[in-house]
This record gives C-alpha cells, structure tokens and sequence, in this order.
C-alpha cells in the first residue's frame, strides 16, 4: 500500500526525502530547487499514463458528503478540521511528516472507494517537502495551510489533483479525491542557499 501512495501521490522519490530535509546539489539549470524532482516527476506522468490507459472517461459517481460544515481553502477544496493542531504552520521547502487515508467516490460513509492509508498498524509516517511541487497541488495547499499536530478531512477537486489523467489505474479522471490528512511532525526549517531562495521568490507558490 505505500508503495502504491509513494508513486501515487509523491512526485520526488521516497528515498530522496528521507535522506535529508532539502539537501540539493548545486543546481545547473534555472530550476534550482526542484530540478531532480521535476524529471521524476515528468517520468512518472508519463508512465502513469500509460498505465492508465482505458481510464479516460470522468467519474461520473456522485458522493453524497455533506459540505455544510466544511470550510473553503483556494482552488475549490474544502476542508474540515478533525483534531486542532498546536504547532506552527510549515513553510515551503519544509518537511512534514504525515498520516493519510484516500478515497474516490466519497468518504467511507458515503460509500467511498478506498484507494490507499498509511494509518494501518505497520503504517510509516508519509515524508513531503511542502510547496514546491513534490506532491499534488491540493495537498500543498493543503499542507501549508495546516499547523502541526492538526488533521483534517479534505475534498480535493480534480483541477489540483490528477486533472484529466487520472494516476495509477486506480484514480479516475477527474476524480474528486477525498482525504484524511494528518500532520503529525515537521523538521526544522533547513537553511536554504542563496540559489534555492531565489528559485522561491520567481516561483510563488
């Protein structure tokens, strides 16, 4: 199961982030920061959507979660708050040590199919490095927007998700995903270089 989420959900390699918080060669493109992570990743979209190929029509399953209570984020998630959090929130290019469980259709009581957890009793913590595209983009908004300690229930749309593609024969195009996310730790912010610090400032999050 997390090897399915580690090349489901995470762009960079799990080895990568857990070798150290950030730590990048000297870079030698104009893409300083992300630069390993960026060609993993587009390795990775093409083999998932080769893989993929009979799921290109949109999930047409309606969930009947109910919103009422939910709040709005950006980019058409919402978001509920399952346990406060009493930590700060992280900033980019932090790591983040996670809980999560995924979904498509609607969370298990409104039928939802579950796609993948690392909550099991053999579950490891799930490593991001937040807001710098190592992971989908709904989960960085997501991730920066959470302090530590907090989890939430997240209904993520598909724009800022696995869009059209789908991923890994198991999601859907354009499928709404649904989560449980739990940040359960975050190292310390790492001492960026001068070349990585401008890297964040061209590319705001």
């Amino acid at each position: 199961m997390m090897r399915f989420m580690t090349r489901l959900l995470v762009v960079a390699s799990h080895c990568a982030l857990m070798a150290g918080a950030f730590s990048i060669d000297t870079p030698k493109s104009s893409n300083p920061l992300p630069s390993t992570i960026l060609s993993r990743r587009d390795a990775a979209i093409g083999g998932a959507a080769l893989a993929v190929g009979l799921a290109t029509l949109p999930d047409l399953a309606v969930a009947e979660t109910d919103l009422s209570m939910y709040s709005d984020l950006s980019n058409g998630i919402k978001f509920l708050i399952t346990k406060q959090g009493e930590g700060e929130k992280p900033l980019r290019a932090q790591r983040v040590f996670t809980k999560y469980s995924l979904w498509t259709t609607g969370f298990p009581e409104d039928g939802g199919k579950k796609i993948d957890s690392n909550t099991g009793f053999l579950g490891q913590n799930f490593p991001v490095i937040v807001g710098v595209g190592t992971v989908i983009r709904g989960w960085d908004l997501a991730l920066l927007d959470m302090k530590e300690g907090e989890a939430r229930r997240l209904v993520i749309p598909s724009a800022v998700g696995y869009g059209s593609q789908g991923a890994g024969g198991a999601i859907p195009a354009n499928a709404t995903l649904y989560f449980e996310v739990e940040i359960v730790s975050m190292d310390k912010m790492p001492n960026l270089d001068e070349t990585q610090l401008k890297w964040l400032e061209a590319n705001p999050f």
